[in-house]
């Protein structure tokens, strides 16, 4: 991954809020899980990837966003939830 870390997390979470379909919002995520992974990411680094994407997520509020963008930001939490069930049950 060329971007830092934290850029990229900026980057996913604009791609997420500008995405035009519930099915861009998960390619998105997948594909940016798949890029950690691919770029010698650990298991610490991906979690830590995964909690701060959350934490970006769950700061957003409502009222700041347009409706598409607010269902784009639920759609990405429940689905980097899955993502990260899944992560901890190959990890453990």
């Amino acid at each position: 991954m060329s971007l830092s870390a934290e850029k990229y997390r900026q980057k996913l979470i604009t791609e997420i809020l500008i995405a035009s379909t519930e099915e861009e919002v998960k390619k998105f995520c997948d594909t940016a899980m798949k890029n950690a992974a691919q770029n010698k990411g650990d298991g610490p680094a991906i979690a830590w990837f995964i909690n701060k994407l959350e934490e970006d997520l769950e700061g957003f509020n409502p009222r700041t966003k347009n409706v598409q963008q607010w269902s784009n930001i639920q759609t990405a939490r429940s689905y980097i939830g899955i993502i990260k069930q899944r992560l901890s049950t190959l990890l453990h």
